[in-house]
This record gives C-alpha cells, structure tokens and sequence, in this order.
C-alpha cells in the first residue's frame, strides 16, 4: 500500500528470512533469494501535513513526470496548473478545519488516477492545570490562524486571542464545581477542542483521600496541610506539625466509636497545652472586593480520653498574611458533631485584595482543671461559599430635593439654587432633584415640582410616596446623601 508506507519514503530496505523445524525436525533453508523493484509510472504517496504558514502537500513522481496538477481543497479548485517539480505544494490559505485535498495530475501519455488526503488543521491537545496563578491552558496549533476563542462554561473569556498563541491563564477563575473551558479558531469548521477542570473550592472537605481502614490514621492529609501557631507568638504560623491529620474512628482501638460526621474519615487535631496548631489548605481562589464569605465545618469530638473537659476549636479565613475572621468556642461533647460557621463581607479595597484565600482549622491550647492536655478537636464537612455582594442601591423620594422629608417651594428653590446659584447649592441626592426622571437636572425639574405644588400636575415619578430606589437607573445621576430614607447616613 503505497500510501501507509509513505513516512518509509528514502528509508533503506531490509529483508528477513525466518528458520525453522518442521514436526519431523527437519530444518528449512532459503536458496536463490531476489527482490524485484519496478516504479510506477505515476505520482504516488500524497502526504498532507499543517504548520505555521499553511498546509504542505507532499508526494511522489513515478517514472513519468507529470506536466501540471490540479488541487482541489474540499472540491473547490485552489490551483488549476500548480508546477509539480519538486513534488510539493503549499497551501497558504488553508482554514481551520477537516480539509480534503484531491490532486489530479495532466501527463505527457496516459492519464493517471488522481491522488487524495485528508488533513486536520483543528487545535490539539488541550490541557489545563490549576495553578496559583489561575487556570493555565495549553495546546497545540495546527496552523496559525486569524485569532483564537477562549470559552468558560460557554462565557467568552477571549474574543479573539493572537492565532500563534498556545497558551493563556484564566487568572479569575470559576469556583467550586468543574469548570469546562473551550478553545477554538475563531473561522473555519474546527468543534472546539475541549477539558474540563475540578475547581471545587475546599479540596478533600470530608477527609476521605485516602480512605482509611477502621481505626487507622495519618499525619497530614491530601490537600491539607498542618502547622502551628510559635509558642512566643501566636501570629506566626509554622508549617509541619505532628498532631494533626486524618483517621477513621474505631471502637476497637479504645476510642469511642463515633463516626465521622460524613463518610467515614474526619480530620483530627489534638490540643496542647503550650500550642495552637492543626490544619492549613491555601485555595486557588483569591480575595476579593465587595465579596462575602461563609466558612462552616462540623466541629466533633470523636476522641474520648476519660474527661468530660472538651478543648476549644477554631476557624480561620486567611487572606495572604491577612487574618480575615476567626470564629472560636468549646468543641462540642464526645460523640457529637456541632456545626460552626463565621462569615466575612469585604469592602471595595480591603487589605488583602487579590491574594491567596487559606483555610485554618486550629484547636487552641488547653489544659483542663486536672492539669491534663491533649484532647482532640475533630472536623468534617468543610465548606466555603463565596457570593458577591450586591451593589447598594440608594433609596429617597423624588421631588425632594432638599431632604427635608416632605416636598413644597423650598425644593424648587433648592434646584434653582443648584443651577443658578454659581456652586454654593449642592444637592445631596441628584435623583431627588431630577423631578421629571429624564436623567438630568434643570430648569424643566423645578417646574415641574412647582406644577405639582399648585397646578394639581399629578405626582411626580417614582418613587413618591414612599422611599425606593430609581426604576430607571440608567442615567449618570446618584444619590450620595438622603437622610430621611437611610441614604448615606
């Protein structure tokens, strides 16, 4: 098959001649061993391979050298009388896509068959990594093309990318869930090449990787991390620490037997009397302005030592070095599982903005009133929920332009001030001086407060009667200061 054996072009041939024995023992030999070659008269082994500057066509002139050749891409003519010596021919206007390529060739004698290939130009081997940095995809470009879509879930991330680019990083990726991003060329026929990647926010939230024989435990666990708080000081966080991990409660080995609160492992941290320690995940997200937080877990106290005394747990958001909120209390009575929670709401520019988000699961030192340590927190079920917050919308009454809380002459004044008094008249709500709602404020506004005053002109928009945001909030005006509805105050 000349075609498959087309990459053995030029390539020396070897003949193997295998020996052996029939049943009889009797051993073969070869005599008068020959090889016959014979070429074809005509072109064979058309190749079709893409690059940066288009597609290659590639084959091989038999015996007879053809005069010219016809190409056909996808049964449209791209060269009616391309030369054919050398035996190649670029394509530079390929498209993205599953191209089909048709030679026919005119001979000096005979006509012969015509030669086809099929050639994918389409991007390959995408890839995606969760890093620091964000969300790193590459992969591989089969030609260069006009530009390059980016896609999350179906959102576009990037119109288009330069056509040789073959990487980008999602620095504000989706969390918590798996995330399917796309790429494609932005013309041609290509269906987008596709990964999806696990961006579940907490990794590993139920402890339960690996899963762990009855009764057995670890120090440390996958995605976890542990660490202590320095002794001298209780800001300072040292990683590595020998108390804390995952295990499966056990009965058999003397504990209590309770179970994990979900699955069948849990988290452990034991409580010292000189340290703070337990366990450390950093997330791939980052902090955020304008943005609330809940972190919750199931706090336990699976391990029984002959105390009713229970150590004090608590929870940590990190934002970097930045502590976000911490909530702290008494873990509950052995064999109980409690669940505990803190939520955190950041502000435009919060300190912190933009770094890594870490979790801390401690349990604080502790000695009971026997003057005995080393009692167990337990946590399960670790989750965080990260939701924007929603823009503040700014309430008043229309028309008043003064804020005084109700509406008469003093506000008509109050906008003719604003516009003719050289700067000394402020409105603190522009909405409430803009009495007609058209966007702006002027003359036609106290007009028009002045016409519902004493030409019974009907009340003016909403909102009147009582406090409410702007049904028409489109236009450039706000509202920075209106007492009697809580704006600003």
């Amino acid at each position: 098959d000349a075609e498959s054996l087309a990459d053995y072009i030029g390539q020396p041939l070897t003949i193997c001649l295998g020996v052996g024995r029939d049943a009889a023992g009797t051993q073969s030999h070869f005599d008068n061993v020959s090889l016959s070659v014979a070429q074809t008269r005509c072109p064979f082994a058309l190749r079709a391979s893409s690059g940066d500057d288009g597609v290659t066509l590639a084959w091989e002139n038999g015996t007879e050298i053809p005069i010219s050749v016809r190409i056909l891409r996808d049964t449209v003519e791209i060269a009616s009388a391309a030369p054919v010596d050398p035996a190649t021919y670029l394509d530079t206007g390929a498209p993205p896509g599953l191209i089909e390529y048709k030679l026919i060739f005119t001979m000096p004698g005979d006509a012969c068959g015509s030669l086809a290939a099929i050639v994918d130009t389409c991007i390959r081997d995408l890839a995606a990594t969760r890093t620091e940095a964000g969300v790193v995809l590459t992969w591989t470009n089969k030609l260069t093309y006009d530009g390059i879509e980016i896609r999350r879930d179906g959102e576009v991330l990037e119109a288009s990318l330069g056509g040789a680019i073959e990487t980008y990083t999602d620095a504000t990726p989706a969390v918590d869930g798996i995330v399917t991003y796309s790429v494609v060329p932005v013309h041609g026929t290509c269906n987008a090449a596709a990964v999806e990647v696990d961006m579940t926010l907490v990794r590993n939230a139920g402890f339960e990787d690996p899963r762990l024989a009855d009764g057995d435990w670890i120090t440390g666990g996958t995605h976890w991390n542990t660490g202590s708080y320095d002794a001298a000081d209780r800001t300072v966080w040292i990683p590595g620490w020998d108390d804390a991990g995952v295990w499966n409660p056990d009965a058999a080995d003397g504990f209590s037997g309770s179970a994990a609160f979900a699955g069948q492992n849990t988290g452990w941290v034991i409580s010292w009397a000189q340290y703070d320690g337990g366990l450390s995940q950093v997330l791939f997200a980052r902090f955020e302005a304008d943005t609330e937080y809940v972190l919750s877990a199931q706090v336990g106290n699976a391990f029984y030592n002959g105390s009713d005394a229970t150590a004090p747990y608590r929870l940590e958001l990190w934002a970097g070095d930045v502590l976000l909120a911490s909530e702290t209390g008494a873990a509950p009575a052995a064999d109980t599982w409690e669940l505990k929670s803190l939520t955190y709401a950041s502000g435009p520019d919060p300190v912190g903005l933009g770094l890594p988000l870490e979790i801390r699961l401690v349990a604080a030192a502790y000695v009971d009133g026997s003057g005995i340590d080393g009692y167990e927190v337990d946590f399960d079920d670790v989750r965080l929920a990260i939701t924007g917050v929603p823009e503040e919308r700014f309430r008043f009454k229309r028309g008043d332009a003064n804020a005084d809380g109700k509406r008469d002459i003093a506000d008509a004044i109050k906008v003719l001030g604003y516009l003719f008094g050289g700067g000394t008249t402020q409105l603190g709500c522009l909405d409430a001086g803009d009495a007609n709602d058209d966007g702006k404020v002027d003359i036609a506004d106290a007009i028009k407060i002045l016409g519902y005053l004493f030409a019974s002109a009907g009340p003016l928009p909403d909102p009147f009667d009582e406090c409410g945001e702007d049904p028409t909030d489109t236009d450039p005006l706000d509202c920075q200061l209106y007492e009697p509805c809580g704006t600003g105050v």
